[in-house]
């Protein structure tokens, strides 16, 4: 008997088992096997999490950066970094330079984004940047990841050191 024969004739007999309101035990196992693993493993595993996004405006000193600056976020701690650019505006994160972190997918062993909580820098021209949440009104030096999260951030390109010397002047007598 080859298997296609062996497979007609199983089936044959639980479709007239099926007809005679009789279910096999085998099927009944199947069955209950299949509902437990979708009660077992939690959805959200299962469908991927959202990541975090960011826009605003960019400064140097207080005026807009030009247009096609670097912007770039990076998950502390990790080579991850996430990139975009500033638009004719001085903006980072509008269509169609959007800046997304995306979250880590906890099922891979790979890192592919942030975590909850996790710190992200941001950099403009690969300086590091001064972040001001506009919904807080605070300033930052990072900011947490938040899957799903939509955050507007006006970042601050840190101007270089600047040294000044004490200049005192006496008059003569």
């Amino acid at each position: 008997m080859n298997w296609q024969a062996g497979a007609g004739q199983l089936m044959t007999g639980v479709l007239s088992g099926l007809k005679r309101g009789r279910v096999p035990i085998v099927w009944k196992g199947i069955c209950g096997l299949v509902v437990a693993l979708v009660f077992l493993i939690p959805l959200p595993v299962l469908i991927p999490q959202p990541g975090h996004y960011f826009y605003g405006d960019v400064t140097r000193e207080g005026s807009p950066v030009e247009e096609g600056t670097l912007i770039t976020a990076k998950v502390s701690g990790t080579d991850l970094e996430y990139s975009t650019i500033v638009d004719l505006d001085g903006r980072y994160g509008y269509h169609p330079n959007y800046l997304c972190v995306p979250a880590d997918d906890s099922w891979t062993p790979e890192r592919e984004g942030g975590r909850p909580g996790e710190p992200i820098e941001f950099y403009v021209n690969g300086r590091r940047a001064w972040l001001y949440d506009v919904a807080t009104e605070a300033w930052h030096s990072t900011y947490p990841f938040e899957s799903g999260g939509t955050t507007q951030l006006q970042l601050e390109m840190l101007a270089p050191y600047r040294l000044f010397a004490p200049v005192v002047l006496r008059e003569r007598h």
